[in-house]
This record gives C-alpha cells, structure tokens and sequence, in this order.
C-alpha cells in the first residue's frame, strides 16, 4: 500500500522568488543550492498560492523553475487543497507541467554561476533552468536531444 501522510510533508518548498528582493533571493538560493540540503531529506510541497488565480505565464514560469531548481527528491508542485472540492473549480495548468525535463544531472543541487553573481542554475538531463535573482525570474531551456546514431 503506498501513499503519503499529509502532515509529515514539509509545505514550505515555494519560497515565492519572484517576490523577494535581490538580497532575499541571493540568501535563500545560497542556503538551499548546497551539496545535501537539508530539505532534500523529507517530502516538499511547492504551492502556488490563491490557486493559481491570477497567475502569469511568466508567473508559471516562475514557479516552476523554482520548484526546478531547488526541489529535492521526493517533491510536489500544485495548489495544496485548492480544488479538491467538487471539480466546479478547475484550475489554471501551466504548460511546463506537460513537459519533461528529465532529472537532475547526477542528482546535482543548484549552484550559483559564480562568486557574487545572483544568477542559479542546474542542469536536468533534458533541460537547464537558472534563476536570476537581479532579474527576479526563472528561465527554463529545453536541451536539444541528440540523434541517436545507428551503425
């Protein structure tokens, strides 16, 4: 029988990147861009808040390079409890949710580009996302699968 128990996740996944300023986000990248985050130890649950009403596609973008970029592995991206009522309330999906990215590279965390510069990245093995904390956004950039050649 498999399944999960509510209360033993951890609900604090999203930080809300968008929204901090460049200090904030430098901070708490550099405190979860490390070699085994503590975090990585228990399920995470990234929500986008208020159901994702009002939410951008670049909002998307967003929240799902953060969840990207930071989740550990054992994670969940959604709206908590929003929705789970009688279906008359669908939710906005946003299009990165259909796609793949395959899986970090080598199970490695974020890192940040170099000393000082704000900008995050990590490498899955069928995209890259970076997080520029002077920009205050999330890119994701799908990787190029290589023909395989047979002989």
């Amino acid at each position: 029988m498999g399944g999960f128990w509510w209360q033993l996740m951890d609900g604090g996944g999203m930080k809300g990147l968008a929204g901090m300023g460049v200090v904030a986000c430098t901070k708490s990248l550099r405190a979860r861009c490390v070699a085994k985050p503590a975090a990585w130890g228990r399920l995470q649950m990234f929500t986008v808040p208020h159901g994702g009403e009002g939410v951008t596609e670049q909002g998307f973008t967003d929240y799902t390079a953060e969840f990207l970029l930071t989740r550990g592995p054992y994670a969940l991206l959604g709206y908590s409890w929003c929705g789970c009522t009688n279906g008359a309330e669908a939710r906005p999906r946003a299009k990165e949710w259909d796609s793949d990215f395959g899986e970090p590279e080598n199970g490695a965390p974020c890192a940040e580009t170099g000393d000082g510069t704000g900008v995050f990245v990590r490498q899955w093995t069928k995209a890259a996302v970076s997080w520029d904390c002077n920009a205050g956004h999330g890119v994701i950039t799908a990787k190029r699968e290589r023909p395989v050649r047979v002989q």
